[in-house]
């Protein structure tokens, strides 16, 4: 069937559609069939528990979101982009829209595009890859995107039969990112499952962004739909590698039969017997979720999503009364945490939650390629703020302890596509010899690492900081440092990278930094706003100061004779400077 394209007005009417009693086998031939099967029911990605709904939803009113606070998103100029294309992809359709990160405000229209998905598998990726390359069409959009995906719709996309939620998200992401890239159409591209987008939304922009409820605190969040979905955060972050990857796997659906086939779900009708059998199975499957997190809980969020969410109001008030789901709140107490049902969501929270997710994993991104350079050994590395070395640090914490076992970290580095003798890295790293590595100790050997490089990288305007205020350098390296303002899309920028390190042996005295100005929001406002530059590559020799040291010369341009003139001016300058004790 031809997909169909709407786009999703700001205020749309709500229209309540008749509801539909979910109807199948009796209840106790449903409970024992999925109960038997429930450890294979769920699986936790290296994102997040992937054990998904989906369903189409009621188009809602898209509210201007202005929240006092931004959450869990503690650092927004270390972003390396402020804005997103997020995409939620589902078995009926496609909703996109473009998104401000740091706001969470929506830049354009949120546009759907509606499909019918069937039995056969080369026929889905066709229609679903069609739809996604439709949705990038009508925003123009080559930059950053975060996309969505339900189990349901992974399962639609590939033939496998073993429920391997990571190798399936693998599959699905390639596919879906070769249909973007054949003409190289997109920047960066990534997929996770739609829990990980309601779990950011919540904790950034939806009642769980308060610091009393994350800070220092383990968020579980779930998503109610066809099927349950699960990801946890730990301190604001998302805990990547969950422990409950050795209970779960995602064979079986976690929910009661439907008779709208394999590519509907009907919910259940508040205040119907359907409804109390769901509700019932429910408080089965998150109890036993919540009971397999080893950790204390400071807060459960369940997140009613797809036609949970549309169907009924309600639901909100109707989960949360008593005597309903009260397993689930009974184990939620026993680990000192409290439940909340979140309100029905918006038509675009899991956009939203999408394009920040997307921005996160771009950050990571280039992080790794930063991680790359000091396990190697590379004469140019990267600084990073400490920001950005926490992204480093949480992709190799599998349970999110802030603590790295010698497994972890090998683990990690395999993972990273990196390789490094473990012992001697752990032996470097591992400063109080106590078997684990803490993030002041990475932080520390990352640090010396970097001080210790000729020439350094940063995209972090707080990372350059941190060098121009350190009036004690490495005893071979003298007051002066000398700042390259690049931008990625320069081309004489990088034509000048050769001449770029040939100076950095040359001028040892001097500090060489490359600012990429483009890197993330926090350098791009510095470089235009501070600094001024129109044009690139830009220098700055700057004399190290504890408040953020003092520029004695600027200029621009590639040139090579210019360059050497106004390195030598400085040099002798400094040095006169010097001999007259100043």
């Amino acid at each position: 069937m031809q997909p169909l394209a709407e786009p999703i007005l700001s205020r749309p009417t709500l229209q309540r559609r008749p509801a539909t009693v979910v109807l199948g086998p009796p209840l106790a031939e449903a409970q024992t069939r999925t109960r038997t099967s429930f450890k294979a029911a769920l699986l936790c990605s290296s994102a997040a528990i992937a054990i998904s709904g989906h369903g189409q939803r009621k188009r809602l009113a898209v509210k201007a979101l202005a929240p006092k606070e931004t959450g869990a998103l503690v650092s927004v100029s270390e972003l390396p982009k402020v804005e997103a294309l997020g995409v939620e992809l589902r078995q009926t359709s496609g909703i996109a829209a473009p998104v401000n990160v740091q706001t969470g405000q929506l830049t354009g229209e949120p546009f759907r595009i509606r499909h019918e998905l069937g039995p056969d598998t080369k026929k889905n990726i066709a229609t679903v890859t069609g739809t996604l390359q439709q949705l990038r069409k009508h925003f123009g959009w080559n930059k950053v995107i975060g996309c969505s995906v339900t189990k349901a719709l992974m399962e639609n996309l590939t033939e496998d039969d073993d429920g391997d939620y990571p190798s399936r998200r693998e599959k699905v992401q390639d596919l879906l990112r070769k249909s973007l890239n054949r003409r190289g159409q997109v920047a960066f591209f990534h997929v996770d499952i739609h829990t990980v987008g309601a779990g950011y939304h919540e904790l950034v922009w939806g009642d769980s962004r308060s610091t009393d409820v994350w800070r220092k605190k383990t968020i579980l969040v779930c998503t109610l739909g066809r099927n349950i979905g699960a990801v946890l955060f730990n301190d604001g972050r998302r805990v990547r590698h969950s422990p409950l990857n050795d209970l779960f796997t995602s064979s079986r659906h976690a929910n009661l039969p439907s008779d709208a086939g394999d590519y509907k779900f009907v919910p259940p009708m508040t205040g119907t017997e359907s409804f109390e059998e769901w509700v019932s199975l429910l408080d089965d499957y998150l109890a036993e979720i919540v009971e397999s997190v080893p950790t204390g809980l400071g807060r459960l969020v369940l997140v009613p999503t797809g036609r949970i969410a549309s169907a009924d109001r309600c639901i909100s008030e109707a989960l949360m009364g008593s005597p309903r789901l009260a397993k689930t709140k009974e184990k939620a107490a026993e680990r000192g945490a409290d439940m909340v049902v979140a309100e029905s969501e918006e038509e675009v929270n899991i956009v939203r939650g999408m394009a920040l997710d997307a921005i996160f994993e771009l950050q990571i991104s280039q992080a790794r390629r930063a991680l790359d350079g000091v396990l190697h050994d590379s004469k140019i590395l990267q600084h990073l703020s400490e920001v950005q070395l926490e992204a480093i640090f949480d992709q190799m914490d599998v349970d999110g302890d802030r603590r790295l076992q010698p497994d972890e970290l090998q683990r990690a580095l395999a993972l990273l596509g990196l390789e490094r003798e473990l012992e001697k890295l752990v032996e470097e790293l591992d400063t109080t010899k106590d078997g684990v590595v803490s993030f002041t100790e990475f932080l520390a050997w990352w640090r010396k690492h970097v001080i210790e490089a000729r020439c350094v990288v940063t995209t972090s305007a707080k990372a350059w900081q941190s060098i121009i205020t350190n009036v004690n350098p490495p005893l071979q390296l003298g007051q002066l440092v000398l700042l390259k303002v690049t931008f990625t899309f320069c081309r004489s920028c990088r034509a000048f990278e050769p001449k770029w390190r040939r100076y950095s042996e040359e001028f040892r005295d001097i500090r060489f930094v490359e600012l990429v100005g483009n890197g993330t929001v926090g350098a791009m406002e510095f470089v235009t706003k501070e600094l001024g530059v129109k044009v690139s590559p830009a220098f700055f020799m700057y004399r190290r100061g504890e408040h953020g040291g003092e520029i004695i010369e600027r200029w621009t341009g590639a040139n090579a004779e210019r360059f050497e003139s106004n390195v030598r001016a400085c040099l002798e300058r400094e040095a006169e400077r010097v001999s007259q004790g100043a």
